[in-house]
């Protein structure tokens, strides 16, 4: 059965009115998910990547502004097909609160926004705003993922393009050394705030100007490039800049004003002659014009059923107020439901006495700050030592999590930013299943420190299991709330001073990680314990 129904204006339901409920129905979802819009904010100001979210959704609304002539010859009408559109983000966007997953939440708060207007407007009215109402993803601050591998692509051009030139240069990982000092590329440095903005406006560029899809993903492809490449490029000349002044230039913030300066150019120059091959005008009225009717039949149906007046007043009115209820309905049950649940509803109860468990769990150790303990904040307990044998650690154990108070999130990581530490390699160990135990996965980084080179373990455990994947860690969690558990998390680190025998350093490492990791996994899901003796 088709899931659509289709309610033709009439003139007891002027357009003002329905657009009117629409707008209301708009702020009510804003309202209902302020947390998340709020969330969505808070990272369009810290994060420079992501600053251009506050001009998305005046654009969009410019875009659609000026194909109002255009919207206004087509049919409206309620279609429920955007309504199961509109109940689907709310239920993703539960499922993301409740596995503490940020961007499905904010893909989802944002999604609804569209799905309103095809539910209120129909599908006439909402394929001719498909632009502007994808543009709003633009808003979403995502694209954390791709940051270590822009990193490393940077420090990788960096150094093919100084070997170029004939400065001698010693990498290792994102380190450089040069003869004149060491450089560290970053996060900062790898060009995501770049990438964004070129997609965004190139998006925007190819709508107005280029009529095909395929001229438009050329462009875009190409000015992502383009922005890449002026990433390597502003990276390149801050530090060949800063070889040639005996770093007395670089290192301040001239390397900023270099960088968007570059950028600026770069963009100039994709735009400009790209502008003189245009196939497309940028008409106002050019997407809402090809989604009017097109046959003479449909355009004379569209008209007839216009001009009916079976619908009485009241009917007018239920059609029109009906879906913004419904809407502000479902979106009160989801986001109460997500309170409710993160706030202890699925056994949000903390364990206590985790320092003691831990001293009791994994014998002697000097309770001792270690070296190059992971930035992660928001725990309930942690505890740091450090072994008889030179073996570091520390462990820390979160419940009840909520937003400023996650394992996994944007604030916390493994290297803290201007630390003077920098992460030199990366890589998984994989130690096999032995002793009745399962195999432990582990990601294993070399850290460069002030005191030397150290060589780290870390994982995560979410409900009683091992985890290094950020996102199978989130999921996990969920899987522990919905099944009851609630959200017991822990982080584990473990690390030695890295020798030149790697092999040696792992089995210190080794010698502690399996100890380490049925402590924790009982401590988060008591019933692992047996569970983890009996594999």
């Amino acid at each position: 059965m088709a899931l659509h129904a289709t309610f033709l204006r009439t003139p007891a339901q002027p357009p003002w009115r329905r657009l009117g409920g629409t707008a209301l129905a708009l702020a009510a979802a804003v309202l209902a998910f302020a947390d998340t819009w709020g969330s969505m904010m808070r990272q369009w100001t810290l994060s420079p990547a992501y600053a251009h979210g506050f001009a998305i959704a005046p654009i969009s609304a410019f875009l659609a502004w000026r194909m109002r002539d255009a919207l206004a010859a087509l049919p409206v009408g309620t279609d429920l097909r955007g309504a199961a559109g509109f109940v689907a983000a709310c239920a993703a966007w539960l499922l993301g609160r409740l596995a503490g997953l940020e961007l499905v939440c904010d893909l989802a708060a944002v999604t609804m926004l569209p799905a309103l207007v095809w539910w209120r407007h129909g599908t006439a009215v909402a394929r001719a705003l498909a632009f502007p109402a994808a543009f709003l993803l633009f808003m979403v601050p995502a694209g954390d993922g791709l940051v270590p591998t822009l990193t490393a692509w940077t420090a990788d051009a960096t150094v093919a393009a100084l070997r170029t030139v004939g400065v001698p240069v010693v990498q290792q990982g994102t380190l450089l050394e040069l003869p004149t000092g060491r450089w560290s590329v970053v996060e900062a440095c790898s060009g995501l705030h770049y990438v964004i903005v070129a997609l965004m406006l190139a998006a925007l560029f190819g709508h107005l100007y280029l009529g095909s899809l395929a001229r438009r993903l050329a462009f875009v492809a190409a000015t992502l490039a383009l922005a890449v490449a002026a990433n390597w490029l502003r990276a390149f000349l801050t530090v060949y800049a800063g070889h040639l002044t005996q770093m007395r230039w670089g290192t301040g913030d001239e390397h900023l004003v270099l960088g968007w300066g570059l950028f600026g150019a770069v963009m100039l120059a994709a735009f400009a002659p790209a502008r003189r091959f245009a196939d497309a005008p940028a008409s106002a009225n050019a997407g809402a014009t090809a989604s009017a009717p097109s046959s003479p039949r449909r355009a004379a149906a569209a008209g007839g059923s216009a001009r009916q007046t079976a619908h009485s007043t009241a009917a007018s009115a239920q059609a029109a107020l009906g879906p913004l209820l419904a809407a502000i309905v479902a979106m009160t049950i989801a986001a109460g439901t997500a309170r409710h649940l993160s706030e202890g509803g699925l056994d949000g109860v903390p364990h206590t006495g985790f320092a003691r468990a831990a001293a009791s769990a994994l014998g002697a150790f000097e309770p001792v700050a270690a070296a190059a303990v992971p930035a992660y904040g928001g725990s309930r307990e942690s505890v740091r030592g450090r072994f008889d044998e030179g073996v570091e650690f520390a462990i820390a154990y979160w419940a009840g999590q909520a937003e400023g108070s996650e394992m996994v999130s944007h604030g916390n990581r493994l290297v803290p930013e201007r630390s003077g530490i920098v992460a030199i390699a990366e890589t998984s160990v994989h130690l096999p299943a032995a002793e009745g135990r399962a195999r432990l996965d582990v990601r294993e980084t070399l850290l460069r420190t002030g005191a030397g080179p150290v060589r780290s373990w870390w994982w995560f455990v979410a409900d009683g299991d091992a985890r290094t994947s950020p996102l199978g860690t989130k999921l996990t969690t969920l899987r522990g709330t919905l099944a009851g558990r609630g959200d017991h998390a822990a982080l584990a680190w473990l690390a030695v001073p890295a020798s030149d025998d790697p092999v040696r350093d792992r089995a210190a490492l080794a010698a502690r990680a399996r100890a380490v990791q049925a402590f924790l996994s009982g401590f988060t899901r008591p019933a692992a314990a047996a569970t983890e003796s009996a594999r």
